[in-house]
């Protein structure tokens, strides 16, 4: 986890790297896949089907990934967040918050 907490930091300086059980005041945090599940209610494949243009399930609004290492990714939670918020106001105003 250290390991790819400085990889994030030589990739994207000034961001960090957090699980859903930390919060850094004033900075981006980067979600894993496990917080976006916990924080969208979607399973793992779906996530992945939404990201990929050739699956029927494509959502060119969900948020892409940012590479973390060789093997790791992770997504921005203020843009999970503002997902989540445009399909509250595309249900006709309902709010996730």
């Amino acid at each position: 986890m250290r390991q790819q907490a400085i990889e994030s930091k030589k990739f994207y300086p000034g961001f960090s790297l957090v699980t859903t059980h930390q919060r850094v005041e004033g900075k981006r945090t980067i979600l894993r896949v496990r917080d976006v599940i916990s924080k969208t209610g979607l399973s793992r494949s779906t996530i992945y089907s939404k990201i990929d243009a050739k699956s029927k399930s494509y959502d060119p609004h969900f948020p892409r990934q940012v590479k973390l290492g060789n093997r790791a990714v992770g997504w921005f939670e203020s843009e999970v967040e503002e997902w989540l918020a445009n399909r509250g106001v595309e249900r006709g105003g309902c709010s996730v918050y």
